[in-house]
């Protein structure tokens, strides 16, 4: 039975009913070949799409889960900085734990494209000597022989980690941060204690340590608060947290992914003249002039 002599309920045939005639229409020139021009064929431009396009730069409408779009953040930092003229590299290393359990994982599935990006991945014994070594790679420029400009930074670790990173944490943070560099801290936080044995946040912590904090609320805040997050250190010298709760890097979602998604305005004369105060100069600092900063 064909499906145009299917009745609507009505006794009329969808054929030919009010409702639907027009899509019956359409059809018909469809078969006849009306529709799809001389030679009967329709065309229809389909978007190539592939696993990597996660990674790919030149990729603007990207699918991706959170774990996924930290590990793509340093590489928009990288040819953003391109972009400026600056030779810059990247530095991660942290220790992992849930809901970050997975961001080595990726790191270590991505190390081709981080390579392309004069990014170094080198997870940590602890979150202690972790965030100890990504201090180290801020001091980049103090002794003669840089290779490049400055070093961008990532450390992770899970939110005890966090708490037992303190000390570390507020001594790289009272270092401050190259003008070119800057230091993004992830914070892996369980507040349904889904893993953990307590439930933890981390903002209390980065606040005890002067460090000032954002707190992403989707994967599309997390490329643009991140690139916003290293902007902030490099303008304030200071480590920014950053704050990953399970209900965001666990997830997944289709956002747009763009080098340049807004402007950063002001912090150029900021930087230029934070270069003339050398980080060895701020190691120097040992009263409350660091504070003010």
């Amino acid at each position: 039975r064909s499906v145009r002599d299917m009745s609507c309920g009505d006794g009329i045939p969808l054929g030919t009913h009010s409702k639907t005639g027009t899509f019956w229409s359409q059809l018909d020139r469809f078969e006849s070949g009306s529709a799809a021009g001389a030679t009967g064929e329709l065309t229809m431009a389909v978007m190539e799409v592939g696993l990597d396009d996660k990674y790919r730069l030149d990729a603007k409408r990207i699918f991706l889960s959170g774990t996924q779009a930290l590990v793509r953040l340093p590489m928009l930092q990288r040819e953003r900085d391109r972009a400026q003229g600056l030779n810059t590299a990247g530095f991660i290393s942290g220790y992992r734990g849930s809901p970050l359990g997975m961001y080595d994982h990726a790191l270590w599935r991505a190390k081709t494209f981080l390579k392309q990006h004069d990014i170094e991945f080198s997870p940590g014994l602890n979150e202690d000597l972790a965030a100890t070594a990504v201090w180290g790679s801020q001091q980049v420029g103090m002794f003669p022989g840089a290779k490049v400009d400055g070093v961008f930074g990532i450390w992770y670790g899970k939110g005890p980690g966090v708490d037992r990173s303190v000390d570390a944490l507020k001594h790289a943070n009272s270092a401050g941060t190259s003008p070119n560099g800057g230091v993004i801290a992830l914070a892996g936080d369980d507040h349904g204690c889904q893993s953990s044995t307590l439930a933890h946040q981390s903002e209390q912590v980065f606040a005890a340590a002067l460090m000032p904090v954002v707190n992403p609320a989707t994967l599309q805040d997390y490329l643009d608060l991140g690139i916003l997050g290293f902007a902030l250190s490099r303008y304030s010298s200071c480590w920014v947290g950053f704050k990953a709760i399970s209900e965001t890097v666990e997830s997944s979602a289709s956002i747009v992914s763009d080098l340049h998604p807004f402007r950063l305005i002001g912090f150029a004369n900021v930087i230029q003249a934070a270069l003339a105060v050398t980080l060895f100069a701020r190691l120097l600092m040992r009263d409350l002039s660091m504070d003010h900063r």
